[in-house]
């Protein structure tokens, strides 16, 4: 394993402990996006991994060898690891280039520039590369700020609320740029984002926290279709408890017939949403149950049956 997290607790001074007993590993190559409501201690996680923060006990391993806290450390943060947080952290004074160049100033003036008009390129950024930070879009802060980070080729980057000031069409952007980034330069990645889609985009396996725990580790998938309870289904999308422990998201639900039916009900309203629509279905019982179809041309009053 690259990094193993054993059972971290943490507590800010005189406080109740904001981290509990937190613990699982990451693969070399491997992408973990962590999900969870503002106060779930995902930062906090954030920051001990990369050695910002001492655990009050257990340990965090990367490669074998145990990550020191700033009570150890002159300068805290390990070296083969990289943290964006998601107010960028750039020089203001310096040209984009400059940016990244002033994260290699240990090394020699044509390896800085060579390295910076690689990662210029890679990113996308290159008709950038002389403009400073006020005058970019969110979007290209936060290309400027993942360049900066891999400038120094890390074997594991740390991202907190990378997207959180991009719009949705930037977000994709950086999504597929980031995936396609990970696979050329091989580092791996955990990374926190409030929005869920983006997490299932991402990981290949995904944690969820809640209150300063572990509350399931599984992969994008099984997240999604089979959550565990009503907090693991509400952290990613609307959702339909058929029964105390069984919920089906709408994407799953589709129409049958009469002798298949699990569930029949009326058409009570329509949300059109582009390419797919979402149906309300209410039952005699007064039981709703909510679907989406490719088909917009269903009318409300209509009756449909349905199965999952």
């Amino acid at each position: 394993m690259m990094l193993e997290v054993k059972n971290i607790q943490f507590s800010y001074s005189g406080s109740e402990k904001v981290l509990q007993n937190i613990s699982f590993s990451l693969s070399p190559g491997e992408v973990i996006g962590i999900a969870g409501k503002s106060g779930s201690g995902k930062t906090t996680l954030l920051k001990i991994i990369y050695g910002l923060l001492d655990p009050s006990s257990g340990s965090v391993i990367f490669k074998k060898e145990k990550v020191r806290g700033p009570s150890l450390e002159l300068v805290p943060g390990h070296p083969k690891m990289k943290m964006v947080a998601q107010h960028f952290d750039l020089l203001p004074d310096h040209t984009v280039k400059e940016n990244i160049e002033h994260r290699l100033l240990s090394y020699k003036k044509s390896f800085r520039e060579e390295k910076a008009e690689m990662l210029l390129k890679l990113c996308g950024i290159w008709e950038q590369r002389n403009q400073k930070p006020a005058t970019l879009s969110g979007g290209q802060k936060q290309l400027v700020a993942i360049s900066c980070a891999l400038a120094e080729e890390p074997e594991l980057l740390l991202l907190d609320e990378p997207f959180s000031h991009l719009d949705h069409s930037t977000r994709n952007e950086i999504l597929r740029f980031l995936a396609e980034l990970k696979s050329v330069l091989g580092f791996s990645m955990i990374f926190i984002s409030h929005d869920s889609s983006d997490v299932l985009q991402l990981s290949d396996r995904v944690m969820i926290m809640k209150a300063g725990s572990v509350e399931r580790i599984a992969s994008p998938e099984e997240i999604y279709y089979h959550p565990k309870n009503d907090y693991q289904a509400e952290l990613f999308g609307s959702f339909n408890k058929i029964s105390k422990s069984t919920y089906v998201r709408p994407s799953a639900i589709r129409i049958c017939q009469s002798h298949k039916s699990k569930f029949s009900g009326v058409i009570s309203a329509i949300s059109f949403r582009g390419e797919l629509t979402e149906y309300k279905v209410k039952s005699q019982g007064g039981k709703v149950i909510y679907f989406i179809n490719t088909q917009s041309n269903f009318p409300i009053g209509k009756k449909v049956h349905l199965t999952w």
